[in-house]
């Protein structure tokens, strides 16, 4: 009897090692919106960007190695499992850190960014007519009011919209 659950065990761990069922690769960042994201790290100030396209996770950013107190970062990722294995950033957040950039036209480079959020930070600068071509749900105030824009304030202007820390 026992040998009979020996031989049993010893041929399904054979069959199970050797005959795996396909897999389909992990689902990773698209290098053209890791790429944009450096840019905008660039242009937002930042000396320190660190990102990890396989987990679509902010490693560092700053403008020191150490992350100012309270600061928080966010990128989130959509991504299709299965055949189609690339992601896309929605929602890029970068908050206390601040930088002393402007605000980045490049964000256009993110087709499918929905929520962007750079409060508390000494960003200047207009509203960069590329923006307008977004399809932008939310925007954040840096000046930190706790207010935010919607998609139907996103329109291509020309007076200055400054986000800085408040006073």
């Amino acid at each position: 009897m026992l040998a009979g659950k020996l031989f049993v065990f010893l041929i399904v761990s054979l069959t199970s090692c050797c005959f795996r069922l396909p897999t389909f690769p992990e689902a990773k960042l698209v290098q053209e919106e890791v790429d944009a994201l450096e840019e905008i790290a660039r242009t937002l100030g930042s000396k320190y960007w660190k990102f990890n396209a396989d987990t679509c996770e902010i490693e560092m950013v700053g403008v020191t190695q150490v992350p100012p107190k309270n600061s928080a970062q966010r990128i989130d990722c959509e991504c299709n499992k299965g055949n189609n294995s690339d992601c896309h950033v929605t929602r890029m957040e970068l908050k206390r850190y601040n930088l002393p950039g402007v605000l980045p036209t490049q964000l256009v480079n993110l087709p499918r960014l929905q929520v962007v959020d750079f409060a508390y930070n000494y960003l200047n600068g207009t509203l960069p007519r590329e923006w307008a071509s977004m399809q932008l749900t939310s925007m954040g105030d840096s000046k930190g009011t706790g207010k935010y824009y919607h998609s139907h304030h996103l329109v291509p202007r020309s007076e200055p919209i400054f986000w800085h820390n408040p006073p």
